[in-house]
């Protein structure tokens, strides 16, 4: 008996079957035989297709020299690549499940709460934002938010550029300027 595998209307292969007496008695049960294996063997290839699809995603993801969080409406970190730790000066455990209020400096916890406002009313937020190291130490970082789905529910995707030495130079530039046209002003 040669029996086709067929699986959402696609033929996959034959399931050939041989016996020395009549088959034909097992012709049903072979047919359903040949149905349960054509989708066995069709989830199989999707199960691949989608583990390649997250291996590539997930490559990605921690290629990005931009610190990435993904984190809840409320403020529960999810997810973070690897650009993020270094950030951060945690490690991926000590993040993921940590608020992000920890991360935030007192003083722009207001940037916190104006990002969940501007993603609800606009889809997006950017701003610059002071955020804490680990070790206590001040970061600036220009933080781009937006929403989107992640294991199946709304969260949030924060980019977050460290501007640390950007910002410094531009302080040195202004106190040069400041030191500039005082001299110019006491000449």
């Amino acid at each position: 008996i040669a029996v086709p595998m067929i699986a959402q209307n696609q033929l996959l292969g034959l399931l050939l079957v041989s016996s020395p007496g009549s088959v034909d008695v097992c012709l049903p049960s072979v047919a359903a035989f040949a149905n349960q294996a054509a989708i066995a063997y069709s989830n199989a290839q999707l199960l691949h297709s989608l583990r390649e699809s997250e291996g590539q995603y997930r490559s990605i993801f921690e290629s990005v020299s931009d610190g990435l969080t993904i984190f809840s409406e409320e403020g529960t970190i999810l997810e973070v690549n690897a650009a993020a730790c270094r950030i951060y000066g945690y490690s991926r455990d000590e993040l993921v499940g940590m608020h992000l209020s920890r991360l935030v400096h007192p003083d722009h916890y207001h940037g916190l709460v104006n990002c969940r406002a501007a993603i609800a009313r606009d889809g997006v937020f950017h701003a610059q934002s002071v955020n804490i190291r680990k070790d206590g130490s001040p970061i600036d970082l220009e933080i781009r938010a937006t929403a989107f789905t992640f294991q199946g529910r709304r969260c949030l995707l924060s980019v977050d550029t460290d501007v640390t030495e950007r910002v410094a130079s531009h302080r040195a530039l202004l106190r040069a300027e400041k030191l500039r046209a005082l001299g110019q002003m006491a000449g």
